[in-house]
């Protein structure tokens, strides 16, 4: 890995201070959101690994390159733990194989990678640096060793924790492989079985050969150390699929300490390349099946990927979202689930067109600050998009009726008719045909087509007592795409 550079000091990090502060207020902005003229539009790269794991550049060069780019945000995922791991039966711990690439957790630590992102964040003024690490919380094998077949499943399931801000809240997420599953359960005494194995050994010391009192007193030996501390695991990799709980329990942990989590690519599937060992005679396979599903069987998470490297189905009108936005409402979700642009950014490569700024969030915050960006994703004020140079702008969207009006995440309360408006541009201001798909309640209610700026508007009628409902965009023009997240419309009880 490429060594992170200290600062400037002195008239060094003044200049660079000044620089950013002039680059910062010359970058075009998307306009304001209509009617909270206060937040600030904040193009946010989500998901960015660095040379801390399996990104080609370091957090300085990232955050360098940001400030070229005009990001205003970048939002972290280095991987906690890059392993994948198989134990023999009897000795999971001592004789195991896998493969394990370079990662924060297992190559370096979260105390050393959260103060890196302060002095970055302190060298580079304009440009803010979001903590945040991806998990793969589980995965299982499947093996038939007479066939020679290994499959390793749903390797590439995996949730990023975003803002958690502390060391240890980090190096104690609980993952597979990461040594942080066990707990002290009264079927910790069945990991002392080793020890009839020394007690034989010294009842029969006198009586038995030693041919096979040492066999069995050091299998016993190796046992008794493969087993220690004697914990349980919450689960491990050789019991099947265990569904939706590995992945609760993560979502759950990570909330219970003020950070966020969001799905990754869920309909991305394996990218583990096969291996084959033993002159061909042992192969071994990784298998994870598009997992949009996974976004109804959990619940308490903060949004998921709505835009990324591969197509999104999920999004579509009455797909996985819409079903989980319709649980919301129906008081079966605590929460709405927001959706995110995923970069899932590596580094730069032309060839295959990847650059930090062709998947976005756009965040509306108060303030350019860690803290003003987490409770903006936190609250669903952001939208994603596609596309680059020609990114398309959301300049404005708002559900209004005669008790009020709300933007993107709010929930309006609805009486009389209501009025939909929405503004769509691209960054450069530039012209190019748009289509536009106004969704209400996981239906299309209208399409549009039309010259970039464009305007929507539609009145609807007033809902009737006690419906719910929510209105969400989905805009694409010939180079750039833009998902909208839900407002919320909610009429009185009779």
């Amino acid at each position: 890995m490429q060594r992170q550079r200290p600062s400037d000091a002195g008239c060094s990090r003044l200049c660079v201070w000044f620089a950013g502060l002039a680059l910062a207020l010359a970058m075009p902005r998307p306009a304001l959101p209509q009617g909270d003229s206060g937040y600030l539009p904040l193009r946010a790269a989500f998901h960015v690994h660095s040379s801390f794991s399996t990104g080609a550049q370091s957090l300085e060069e990232i955050a360098a390159l940001a400030r070229s780019r005009h990001v205003d945000v970048v939002i972290l995922g280095d991987p906690d733990i890059l392993s994948v791991q198989y134990g023999a039966p009897f000795l999971r711990r001592l004789l195991r194989f896998g493969r394990q690439e370079r990662a924060v957790l297992s190559d370096y630590s979260a105390a050393a990678y959260l103060a890196e992102i302060e002095r970055v964040n302190a060298a580079f003024p304009g440009v803010v640096l979001v903590d945040g690490m991806e998990s793969a919380p589980f995965y299982y094998w499947e093996v038939d060793a007479l066939a020679g077949r290994w499959v390793v499943h749903n390797w590439n399931k995996h949730l990023v924790s975003v803002g958690l801000g502390r060391p240890e809240f980090y190096r104690r997420l609980p993952v597979i492989d990461s040594g942080n599953l066990g707990v002290w359960h009264w079927t910790s005494l069945l990991a002392l079985w080793p020890l009839l194995g020394l007690a034989y050994g010294w009842v029969a010391r006198r009586r038995h050969p030693r041919w096979v009192l040492y066999p069995v007193m050091g299998i016993a030996v190796l046992a008794l150390v493969n087993n220690f501390p004697f914990t349980v695991p919450l689960w491990d990799a050789y019991h099947g699929d265990l569904g939706a709980a590995p992945y609760q329990r993560y979502i759950d942990y990570v909330r219970e300490r003020g950070g966020l989590v969001f799905w990754a690519h869920p309909e991305s599937r394996s990218t583990l390349p096969p291996v084959e060992l033993l002159g061909g005679r042992v192969r071994v396979t990784s298998q994870t099946s598009p997992h949009a599903e996974d976004l109804l069987n959990t619940d308490r998470y903060t949004g998921f990927a709505a835009l990324y490297g591969d197509r999104a189905v999920a999004v579509e009108p009455g797909g996985v979202w819409d079903q989980t936005l319709r649980q919301y409402l129906d008081g079966e979700r605590p929460r709405p689930v927001w959706g995110v642009g995923e970069a899932d950014y590596h580094g730069e490569d032309p060839a295959r067109h990847l650059r930090l700024d062709d998947i976005l969030t756009v965040v509306w915050a108060r303030q350019p600050t860690a803290a003003a960006v987490l409770e903006a994703l936190r609250a669903g004020r952001c939208y994603a998009v596609r596309g680059a140079d020609s990114w398309l702008t959301l300049d404005g969207f708002t559900v209004s009726t005669r008790l009020g009006q709300g933007e993107t995440g709010a929930t309006v309360p609805s009486a009389g008719q209501v009025r939909v408006h929405a503004t769509v541009g691209r960054y450069d201001g530039g012209a190019e045909p748009v289509e536009v798909r106004l969704v209400r309640g996981g239906q299309v209610i209208e399409r549009l087509s039309g010259t970039t700026p464009f305007t929507v508007g539609r009145v609807e009628a007033a809902l009737a007592p006690g419906e719910k409902t929510w209105y969400r965009l989905l805009v694409q023009t010939p180079s750039s795409r833009l998902v909208s997240n839900p407002i919320f419309a909610v009429a009185e009880a009779p």
